[in-house]
């Protein structure tokens, strides 16, 4: 299927993660959910529901959520820097902050041009170890509008989302060898200079960039431990308890619109799979099997 039949095919659709009834939800308030790690001066909240984040010499900035969670579905609306913008990275993420940490990694890639191409990088971390990369060129301008972008944790799977559209799936396959997130996380948000890391100069004539969130919603379950308190270095506890909407039955398995439609994202849009990297994985991890 070419680009054009492709977003055809999005428009007649309508697929909804709907609001599920969780331990935590919050409606988008930053400040009842976030608070600014790093980079306070480089960092800007409009009405408590809109959070901009810039990148200079200086600094770039960075916020994460107020507690941990165990499982849940975890949404933002997001733009990306909208000048030239190559080696820029803006990420949102989940991840446990421990030595050995359970990281859950969406990072946007900038761009320079015309022509202008941007990437989501996306990556998971078990243990302290990643390298389970997956790339893909985005089908649409990141930097001209906002655009939802979720992340959805559950006891059998974690699933990445662009627009309602499911991307990538990582299957709970512990049975087979493969690792899964064993640890409580913080939702994350960033912006920051990925020189090193794209191998590409920015140019910082074109600072600040800008990265815009709004919307962002947490509907998950805090762990707790057996003292009653929650935090860093604490395990899933009964978050993959049946009890929460998005471990139960009816998420066991993928509908048939998901299917689709990650079959079509992955066929036009995957450019990069650590699966198939013969010379990195030349016997392919054990989560690749499936």
């Amino acid at each position: 299927m070419d680009r054009r039949r492709f977003l055809l095919h999005l428009l007649p659709l309508v697929i909804l993660l709907k609001p599920v009834a969780a331990a935590v939800a919050d409606n988008g308030s930053f400040s009842r959910q976030f608070h600014v790690i790093w980079g306070a001066d480089h960092t800007k909240v409009d009405e408590d529901r809109r959070v901009q984040i810039f990148l200079d010499r200086a600094s770039g900035a960075g916020f994460e959520s107020l507690k941990y969670y165990g499982s849940g579905i975890f949404r933002t609306n997001l733009k990306i820097p909208d000048k030239n913008s190559s080696g820029v990275i803006t990420a949102y993420y989940l991840t446990s902050r421990t030595n050995n940490h359970d990281e859950v990694d969406m990072e946007f890639m900038g761009s320079n041009g015309p022509p202008y191409t941007y990437k989501l990088s996306t990556n998971l971390f078990l243990g302290g170890k990643g390298g389970r990369e997956q790339v893909f060129e985005l089908w649409f301008d990141p930097t001209e509008a906002f655009h939802k972008y979720t992340i959805v944790w559950n006891k059998y799977r974690i699933m990445w989302f662009v627009d309602n559209l499911l991307v990538r799936v990582y299957g709970n396959n512990r049975t087979m060898g493969a690792g899964y997130a064993t640890q409580a996380m913080k939702v994350e948000g960033s912006i920051w200079d990925g020189e090193n890391w794209t191998r590409t100069e920015i140019d910082w004539t074109q600072a600040p960039f800008t990265a815009s969130y709004k919307d962002l919603n947490i509907e998950g379950c805090e762990p707790k431990e057996k003292n009653g308190r929650g935090g860093v270095g604490v395990g899933v506890g009964d978050c993959y308890s049946s009890e929460y909407v998005w471990n139960g039955k009816s998420s066991k398995n993928l509908s048939k619109e998901d299917i689709s439609n990650y079959e079509m994202v992955r066929s036009l849009y995957l450019t990069y799979d650590y699966c198939e990297d013969r010379s990195r994985y030349p016997r392919p991890p054990p989560e690749c099997s499936r």
